[in-house]
């Protein structure tokens, strides 16, 4: 079934679901989607469209950064989420050469 550019004006952006599509694993992903839709759907009945489409873009964004961390995170051994945000923050908070060179390090 074919969505019809009326009909795809009242969903959340479609450049959302490419994106979760592509940065969840494969196991989470109906879930995910799931809990995702049902927000929109909230938020739209409360805030309008416009609103509800903004609320959603962000709640993909954070989503996907956040299993993007994860799938890193576990590919390169860290124990801990907290080990990969500390990392990453150093790296935002210190972009030397000195520091981009340690966290070279830590990612092997």
């Amino acid at each position: 079934m074919k969505t019809t550019l009326t009909e795809a004006k009242h969903h959340h952006p479609l450049w959302t679901k490419y994106l979760l599509f592509t940065c969840i694993p494969r196991q989470y992903r109906d879930e995910v989607l799931g809990d995702l839709d049902e927000l929109f759907a909230a938020a739209r009945s409360e805030r309008g469209l416009r609103r509800a489409r903004q609320y959603y873009a962000f709640q993909a964004i954070t989503t996907a950064a956040y299993f993007i961390v994860w799938v890193v995170s576990r590919s390169r051994g860290f124990k801990t989420m907290l080990q990969v945000l500390l990392v990453a923050m150093a790296a935002w908070l210190f972009p030397t050469e000195a520091a981009s060179s340690f966290i070279k390090a830590l990612l092997r």
